[in-house]
């Protein structure tokens, strides 16, 4: 079975993951003194998550992984793996605020249902991919709030022009004619994608967020 997800956790927050077991979250059993309690997984408060109620733990780390990870079709393409899930280099990320509101959501009903698994018969490797993982999601469901709280634009390496410039001149690969057709469309997109980041900066504005004066002076 193809696990790009488990590889991606490692890469993603340095820890190693791995095991074979099929621990499910039809329930868990937890037994404390004379008592035992048994917990059913969560109702995803997403439907993009619902499939993901009741797999084995490896199948659930991989498949919501790869669901999350497929939000970010640039991400994808840095990678070097859209030929593994059967795709092309030729979309930009969705930067609406729509888009990644819903993204924050998947994020979040993911963080739930794994959080599922924390009384389950899980072996040591399974264990430690638990641990980084819920790591991982909480480190990003704490930002939620904040996701807003930051500078797109700027004079510095990690704006978003030099990020989309990068992007298009070191990340993208150009071996083949469909290359070269995936780049036109991506250039062709960037229209686009940049005016969702001004749309972007508008609700900064909304909301009182204003680079420092450094910045724009």
């Amino acid at each position: 079975m193809r696990r790009p997800a488990a590889a991606l956790v490692i890469s993603l927050v340095a820890a190693a993951c791995g095991g074979t077991a099929t621990t499910t979250t039809t329930a868990v059993t937890t037994t404390t003194g004379a008592f035992t309690t048994t917990t059913a997984p969560p109702v995803p408060n997403h439907p993009a998550v619902a499939p993901l109620v009741g797999l084995p733990f490896d199948e659930f780390v991989d498949q919501s992984f790869d669901l999350m990870l497929l939000r970010s079709p640039q991400f994808v393409t840095e990678l070097g793996l859209a030929d593994a899930y059967g795709l092309r280099n030729d979309t930009l990320d969705d930067l609406s605020d729509e888009y990644l509101t819903e993204t924050r959501a998947i994020e979040a009903a993911v963080l739930d249902l794994l959080g599922s698994y924390a009384g389950a018969d899980l072996d040591a490797e399974q264990q430690v991919t638990f641990d980084v993982y819920h790591w991982y999601l909480d480190d990003r469901v704490q930002g939620h709030p904040f996701a807003y709280h930051d500078y797109p634009i700027h004079h510095m390496l990690g704006s978003y022009h030099w990020g989309a410039f990068f992007y298009l001149t070191d990340s993208f690969p150009l071996t083949d004619a469909e290359d070269a057709e995936d780049y036109v469309a991506a250039v062709g997109a960037i229209g686009a994608q940049a005016a969702e980041v001004l749309e972007g900066l508008e609700k900064r504005r909304e909301m009182g967020i204003y680079p420092p004066d450094y910045v724009v002076e």
